[in-house]
């Protein structure tokens, strides 16, 4: 790829000026080189643009079916995603049905622990607490400490 005449190679990035057009040059897998201008969008706001996604999303499907996408469990200890889980679920309690939507997340937190919560019946633990030193060890998981409340 060449941007600006200069040419871009893997693994640096190609960089783009906020509200600047750029020509560009691109190989196909053919070994075609085509020339194009790349427009790039001037910013809403005067402040450094940041495109934050959302972690939990959820809509009301047909027939009663509730969707539940969490993305991530960001944070260091996801009490804010935890919450939005709350309000998630609150929404689709006359749902009949539920899809957990996990694709892609890579887990952990508080979040994961209160989305559990919700996906156990009664009042079953959510996880044990196991520690490095115990898995090298051994352990026995009946004398594992459990997570019986969520905070």
């Amino acid at each position: 790829m060449e941007l600006d005449g200069k040419e871009i190679l893997p693994p640096d990035p190609p960089v783009f000026q906020l509200g600047q057009s750029a020509p560009i040059t691109v190989e196909r897998l053919t070994g075609e080189r085509v020339s194009l201008r790349l427009e790039v969008a001037r910013p809403k706001s005067k402040t450094r643009p940041i495109n934050l996604p959302c972690p939990i999303t959820c809509v009301q499907l047909p027939d009663d079916i509730g969707l539940l996408k969490v993305t991530m469990f960001p944070g260091v200890v996801g009490i804010d995603i935890a919450r939005d889980i709350d309000h998630a679920v609150a929404y689709l309690r006359t749902s009949n049905r539920l899809i957990v939507d996990l694709r892609g997340n890579t887990g952990g937190s508080i979040g994961g622990l209160r989305l559990m919560s919700y996906l156990t019946p009664d009042n079953r633990p959510v996880g044990y607490s196991l520690t490095k030193k115990s898995a090298a060890q051994g352990y026995r998981r009946e004398e594992l400490a459990q997570f019986r409340k969520i905070p």
